[in-house]
């Protein structure tokens, strides 16, 4: 009896129940479809309308990149909105009262702050009007006046305009630049009071260094444009009084290259007139931390000029002298047979068009001198004494070595007139006794040449020594072989009169 009065309770409450499950499960699915429904239809709403593309032009994107799908993001966003409607009216149809407030919480919180949406969304339209409107003035502007043709022309570089144009940065940066200044507003309106404080404080930043930047770009595009008029009034100054053919004249095309004389000086006096100007945009900037070691630099570099011009100028007449004496000492060898002195020596050489006359190699070897002379000074007056110390000493040890192959060169003339002498005597063995004297005049002169160039001057000498002492010892050997005989009897007549 109790069994059965309890299966009929459960079945009468099972049989309450069952018409709130089906509506509740009919609320649900009929719900489900209405909000996925109206999701698609509202995201192809937008695609017909091209909503996305709109807001990409918008916020300045690329519209082919349209920002994370716009359209299908705004959807999502409906669906779930309607969900929660949906699922406050299944919970409710169950009597599930309990799980139905912590929804409507968030229901009556997304409801409450929508009104607040309003102002925001008005002050970005407002942003987007202006700035949208400055660019547009910029951008057409720009193109009337032909900005980005005439600085790509000034910068030598035609395509620049095309990659990067200066109108549009300028406008683009115009175009932020105006929301940054709503961002603050917004942020207002929005009731953020944690982001309001940093952003405006970041704000007032932005816009108390603005007129830095402003001074530091209207300076540097006023001293960068000077230094272009300026090159370009002395290129053309140096090139119409004829530097150009001076410096072919003076054989300075190969120093240069492809570079004309009057070009390097436009650039120096380019270069000359920018550091100023760069140290004064620079110091407009007032950012202590950055500019005081750029300018620094910069104005250990400009006081290190009139030094580097000094050395400059120093190098430039040496060599232009350097080449006035290369070609009197190369004739000057050349007048008195110098060309021939290898063949003269003993050394042959094929005759080749490629390769320089003797002549010609010693004068290239006096105009290195003038210039190893004219590279220390130019190292001292810049400043570089350790410099000039290494290249001192290095112009040492090559006028030593230079002085050796002078004196090797006169110990094979010396042999060789000792060689043509000795094989032209009737002495028997003639022809091996000059090679002989030939070899040992040589030995002779390089290691006297080797020891003027003080390479290993302990070990030349000894070697020396030992084959001056070793050609001693041979002749010596040589001899008593050779005069035994005669020298025995000798021995024998000094005994017998002791006797």
């Amino acid at each position: 009896m109790d069994l059965s009065s309890s299966m009929e309770q459960i079945l009468s409450l099972v049989n309450s129940y069952i018409p709130n499950l089906i509506g509740a499960m009919a609320v649900l699915i009929l719900g489900w479809l209405v909000a996925h429904l109206t999701s698609k239809l509202f995201i192809a709403t937008c695609r017909k309308f091209k909503v996305g593309e709109k807001i990409s032009r918008l916020i300045g994107a690329d519209e082919t990149k349209r920002v994370a799908e716009f359209e299908v993001a705004a959807g999502q966003v409906l669906f779930f909105i309607l969900m929660l409607f949906v699922l406050v009216g299944f919970f409710q149809s169950l009597g599930l009262s309990l799980l139905n407030e912590p929804i409507n919480r968030l229901l009556a919180t997304v409801f409450e702050y929508a009104p607040r949406l309003v102002a925001p969304i008005v002050l970005l339209t407002l942003a987007w009007i202006i700035a949208s409107a400055l660019r547009f003035l910029i951008l057409r502007l720009s193109k009337q006046a032909k900005l980005d043709e005439k600085i790509g022309e000034q910068v030598e570089e035609r395509d620049l305009a095309k990659d990067l144009p200066v109108s549009t940065a300028f406008a683009e940066t115009v175009y932020w630049l105006v929301f940054l200044l709503f961002l603050p507003a917004v942020l207002d309106a929005l009731a953020l009071k944690g982001l309001i404080e940093p952003v405006n404080a970041m704000v007032h930043k932005f816009l108390g260094f603005l007129p830095n930047v402003f001074a530091a770009i209207v300076i540097f595009a006023i001293g960068w444009f000077v230094a272009r008029v300026v090159k370009k009034i002395v290129v053309n100054l140096l090139s119409s009084a004829g530097a150009n053919r001076l410096s072919d004249k003076l054989g300075l095309k190969a120093l240069l290259g492809d570079q004309q004389l009057s070009e390097v000086a436009g650039m120096v006096v380019y270069i000359l007139i920018i550091i100023p100007v760069l140290i004064s945009s620079l110091n407009s900037l007032k950012l202590e931390a950055i500019t005081q070691p750029a300018s620094a630099m910069l104005n250990t570099f400009l006081q290190a000029i009139p030094a580097v011009f000094a050395a400059i100028l120093v190098l430039f007449i040496s060599y232009v002298v350097g080449r006035v004496i290369a070609d009197l000492v190369s004739k000057f060898l050349q007048s008195v047979g110098f060309d021939n002195l290898l063949s003269k020596l003993g050394i042959s050489i094929r005759p080749d068009a490629n390769h320089k006359k003797p002549s010609e190699v010693m004068g290239v070897v006096a105009l290195i001198a003038v210039l190893l002379f004219a590279g220390i000074e130019s190292l001292n007056l810049i400043g570089f004494q350790s410099l000039a110390e290494i290249l001192s000493q290095f112009t040492v040890f090559a006028g030593q070595v230079a002085f050796g192959l002078v004196i090797i060169g006169l110990g094979f003339y010396i042999a060789n007139i000792v060689a043509k002498v000795v094989a032209s005597s009737s002495a028997p063995q003639a022809k091996f006794l000059s090679g002989l004297a030939r070899t040992a005049v040589l030995i002779l002169g390089f290691a006297m040449g080797l020891k003027q160039m003080g390479i290993a001057d302990e070990i030349v000498t000894i070697t020396f020594g030992l084959v001056l002492g070793a050609l001693a010892i041979a002749t010596g050997i040589a001899f008593g072989l050779g005069g035994k005989d005669s020298a025995s009897d000798l021995v024998k007549e000094l005994l017998s009169k002791f006797k």
